[in-house]
């Protein structure tokens, strides 16, 4: 009977790559739920189910919102539990897995090397098996390069035991490169603002995590092939996100400097306030941390970190967002109809015409989802009471919908407060933003090509 049941969700998914990865991340949410109820993962009374369920969602999804203080409420046993879950959901569950039978057989199967290539690049890519080394390979030597970091600064400047080092080490340095935002610190990392190793550390781990595995791929081929004097140039993708997330890192530097200068930065010497800009500039892309309190910052910088927020990272990368690459196509799309340009151009090159659909699609997906699971979230908070009584929280609960559609966990402080309705419209937008409406939309689909089309009509429009 089981037997029977697993062969027939083979074949339900084999058809389907994105019904793998929407079937892999729900099995491993529900055991990780289920393990993060068991007597052993808390440090007192077990959490309900809906709490397990939201924080193994947030984890497998690497956003970072709780509803509890994960420091205060899991132990040591509930804390591995959900830094594992950062670890899989950061890389995916099929990747993940397919890496680890590739080393006991050697190789992986079409329907694996499918799934890899929809989760990283929409370019066929010769050798995959490769390409899932190059990416375990830099996972694994960034996150260790960032734990033997932090551990420095615990274990030298702070003085920490050498086992409390490590853990707290290799916690964060996992959590900051998969970008979920999970701090062993009640208040994020507001205790080391003004410390410039520590935060340049967690700043360099998130920016190599929202980048892209692909990126790193090509990077790897281009210094390797400078070192033996062959030439070699960044592919056009490389180039591309690359511009765009220093050009996003330093307009947000910026932008919170000038708007907090005279609010949560006032009092800093200009080093530090340029230190605490950085961070919070580079977190929303999106990691999750924050080194000020969220719930502070004026109302102009709530907006500036939605719309980094709603960017996010890189294709292929452990970031959330409609993605660099996106809202470049779309920034270039805007630009051109401007101009009255029917072409639509990015560095020196043309978009393609199904790029550029896809990217309209990723672009309207998100924005409908957000705004559809905020009016949710505003009944369910806010119901049948007037504007009068819930003035201002319109902002709190739409930066709380984009902080979990774009998985960043970025919060001004409601996420604790949420009804058990509430909870569950952020899980369901932390799993959408995770996997992505596009990715659950194909899943769900019966991939029924229709065999003929509509005459053309035209009519006014703006």
């Amino acid at each position: 009977m089981l037997a029977q049941l697993f062969d027939r969700l083979r074949d339900y998914t084999g058809r389907n790559p994105a019904r793998s990865m929407v079937i892999s991340f729900l099995a491993v949410i529900f055991m990780g739920a289920t393990a993060l109820t068991f007597p052993a993962a808390s440090k007192g009374e077990p959490v309900p189910f809906l709490t397990a369920l939201f924080t193994a969602t947030s984890a497998t999804c690497v956003t970072g919102l709780t509803v509890v203080d994960i420091a205060q409420t899991y132990s040591l046993f509930g804390q591995l539990v959900i830094l594992f879950l950062i670890q899989v959901g950061g890389l995916g569950i099929i990747t993940f897995s397919t890496f680890f039978i590739s080393i006991v057989a050697g190789n992986i199967g079409l329907h694996s090397r499918e799934v890899i290539q929809e989760s990283f690049s929409q370019r066929p890519i010769g050798n995959v098996l490769h390409l899932l080394y190059i990416i375990f390979g830099a996972t694994f030597l960034i996150e260790g390069i960032g734990a033997a970091m932090l551990f420095v600064y615990y274990h030298q400047d702070l003085q920490w035991p050498v086992l409390k080092s490590v853990y707290h080490a290799v916690f964060h340095s996992i959590s900051a490169f998969c970008n979920a935002g999970f701090s062993l610190y009640s208040d994020s990392l507001q205790g080391f603002q003004n410390n410039w190793f520590f935060n340049l550390t967690i700043v360099g781990l998130i920016f190599f995590g929202s980048i892209g595995f692909v990126v790193f791929y090509d990077l790897w081929r281009y210094f390797l092939a400078r070192y033996r004097g062959e030439p070699q140039h960044l592919a056009f993708h490389t180039r591309l996100v690359i511009k765009a997330t220093l050009l996003l890192i330093a307009l947000g530097t910026l932008f919170f400097f000038f708007f907090e200068s005279g609010n949560t930065l006032k009092g800093h010497t200009l080093y530090d306030k340029i230190i605490i800009s950085l961070f919070q500039a580079v977190t929303p892309r999106t990691a999750g941390f924050n080194t000020v309190d969220i719930a502070a910052l004026t109302p102009v910088t709530l907006c500036m970190l939605l719309l980094l927020m709603f960017i996010g990272g890189s294709p292929g990368s452990t970031a959330g967002g409609i993605k660099t690459t996106t809202a470049a196509v779309i920034a270039a799309l805007f630009w051109a109809r401007l101009k009255d340009d029917p072409a639509v151009n990015l560095q020196r090159r043309r978009v393609d015409e199904a790029i550029l659909s896809k990217a309209i699609s990723i672009f309207l997906f998100s924005t409908v989802t957000i705004g559809l699971f905020t009016l949710l979230l505003l009944d369910s908070e806010f119901g049948g009471m007037s504007h009068l009584q819930t003035r201002g929280s319109f902002l709190d609960i739409l930066f709380e919908s984009v902080s979990a559609f774009c998985t960043v966990g970025l919060s001004t402080g409601i996420t604790p407060h949420l009804s058990q309705s509430g909870q569950v419209w952020i899980i369901l937008l932390m799993f959408l933003g995770r996997l992505g409406p596009l990715t659950v939309a194909l899943a769900v689909a019966r991939g029924r090509k229709k065999r003929y089309t509509y005459a053309t009509e035209k009519f006014l429009v703006g």
